[in-house]
């Protein structure tokens, strides 16, 4: 999942979760985590992917979870309400915060994907063994977009410098269709802030015939 993907599940979970608890968290296999989630009308089933390489987080179709002979994990927070949610400014972090301050973070990126409980912005529970209890919780890189002070030797790095949470897959498909490969800094940047101002302003979610899912319109 990319950055922008990750502002609009924000808001349709942060609709559905909110004032709603946990009544369990398993792993029915390697790499899943389920989130049972109960409300007052409506229960809700939190799918989180920590598979290397195709991390995601996504509400499927509800079922009851396991009673018995299951792994559970995150047992502190069960029966706590959710009190908000949100996303890690520039990073690939999604976050549930609970009544009693503590906050479960999704890390939905690379190779090491993970779920880690925080108490007081500390690490206390993690989903994977990647010795990551007693770290700092994550917090908002310092980052700075579309900073035109230097080319990279290729399009496709400069675009990635210019905003390194811009798809790269997209960027490449960009670089083909748009016929990118010979403008300066100035142009690419003034192209990649229209497409990234669309997606943050103007999202279409379209599924394209290569199996890709873009929130850039077609005209893009």
């Amino acid at each position: 999942m990319n950055y922008y993907e990750l502002i609009y599940l924000k808001n349709e979970l942060k609709n559905k979760l909110t004032g709603c608890w946990v009544e369990q968290m398993i792993t029915p296999f390697r790499n899943q985590l389920e989130c049972f989630i109960a409300g007052e009308t409506k229960s809700f089933r939190l799918i989180f992917s920590a598979a290397p390489g195709n991390s995601a987080l996504f509400l499927d179709t509800y079922r009851p979870g396991k009673k018995s002979n299951a792994l559970q994990f995150f047992t502190e927070i069960y029966g706590l309400k959710i009190s908000d949610l949100g996303v890690l400014k520039h990073d690939r972090f999604f976050w549930l915060e609970f009544e009693n301050g503590n906050r479960l973070w999704f890390r939905l990126f690379g190779s090491k994907a993970n779920a880690l409980l925080a108490e007081n912005g500390i690490v206390t529970a993690s989903f994977k063994d990647h010795n990551e209890v007693g770290d700092k919780a994550p917090s908002a890189p310092d980052m700075q977009l579309f900073d035109m002070s230097q080319a990279e030797d290729t399009v496709l790095r400069t675009m990635q410098k210019l905003n390194p949470l811009y798809p790269k897959w997209e960027m490449k498909a960009l670089i083909e269709h748009q016929q990118l490969e010979d403008k300066p800094v100035d142009e690419l940047a003034e192209f990649l802030r229209a497409c990234t101002e669309q997606k943050e302003q103007n999202p279409e979610f379209r599924l394209l015939i290569d199996g890709h899912v873009t929130l850039l319109n077609e005209a893009h």
